[in-house]
């Protein structure tokens, strides 16, 4: 007859093996189910970039960035071209001071040769000739021999080599006037210019602006992600299977464009990108050409 073995023990022993079966289960399902290390960070927008896991977020702002440097740069060309003009009508403007200027002491210079010497007009030369009295008297040029007919032919030699130098000195900036008038725009052209420097400005105030909000939710997100204890698990489990060691972003890239953004928005601060080129163009053309003017300008004899 055979033996019933069910008792306390075969229950005790059938119930355990039915909770090590079912644990088994348990821990076999979770690992089935875990999420490995890429993809907690998939699901937190970060993907591999190289061994930098970077944000979704920064494919669309780098794409709006390069667009935003492509109008930055046709501004800053554009504006260039417009200082060029202001380059160009600053030195015109001094070139024709100066050379009025100099006209003005040609004309005189011309009348001054014009004139009948003193001796002519006070009795000739020789013991009765017109000598200046009082402090003049026996200064450099005066004297007995003051007014001889070798000192009017140096003083007439010398007027007519100063004028000759004058008008020389004037027609080389007669020249450099028509030349940078040559160089500058037509008027419709620099109008046109104007108008698209303005669209240009007034389109990438609003896109810096965009720029800025993007920028600021992206490295938001970026501090919150570090300080999530999953997200630093996740890359540190990554980084024992590898050589290399991973690590959370920004990328180089968003760096960079960060930089780049924060240089647009000091430029437009200051209303253009223009930059204060043309004062020391001008004073060092100015310099030159008033040093050349002062040169050649006529000088009165003492002669009257």
């Amino acid at each position: 007859m055979a033996r019933n073995f069910q008792g306390p023990t075969s229950s005790r022993f059938a119930g355990g093996c039915l909770a090590g079966l079912l644990a088994g289960f348990t821990v076999a399902t979770s690992l089935a189910f875990a999420d490995s290390p890429d993809e907690i960070l998939a699901k937190r927008g970060l993907k591999a970039s190289g061994w930098v896991y970077v944000l979704d977020a920064e494919t669309p702002f780098s794409t709006e960035m390069a667009e935003a440097k492509g109008i930055f740069q046709q501004l800053k060309q554009a504006q260039d071209r417009l200082d060029e003009q202001l380059d160009h009508q600053a030195m015109i403007d001094e070139l024709t001071a100066q050379s009025n200027a100099l006209k003005a002491d040609l004309a005189d210079g011309k009348q001054l040769a014009a004139k009948p010497n003193l001796n002519q007009q006070f009795g000739g030369y020789g013991q009765n000739a017109f000598v200046p009295q009082g402090r003049f008297a026996t200064g450099a040029g005066f004297g007995q021999n003051a007014f001889t007919p070798q000192f009017q032919n140096n003083q007439n030699m010398q007027l007519t080599a100063q004028l000759a130098q004058g008008e020389q000195t004037l027609s080389q900036m007669n020249d450099e006037i028509g030349r940078l008038r040559r160089l500058g725009l037509a008027p419709e052209e620099s109008l046109k210019l104007q108008a698209e420097s303005k669209k240009h400005l007034d389109k990438l105030r609003t896109m810096t602006l965009d720029l800025r909000k993007s920028a600021d939710a992206i490295s938001e997100q970026y501090k919150g992600l570090r300080n999530e204890p999953a997200v630093t698990q996740a890359i540190a489990a990554l980084g024992q299977t590898s050589k290399a060691k991973p690590k959370l972003g920004p990328s180089k890239t968003f760096q960079a464009d960060l930089k780049t953004l924060e240089k647009m928005e000091r430029t437009l601060a200051t209303g253009g990108v223009r930059v204060a080129k043309s004062s020391k163009a001008t004073r060092k053309h100015k310099s030159r050409s008033t040093a050349t003017s002062k040169k050649s300008t006529p000088r009165k004899s003492a002669t009257p």
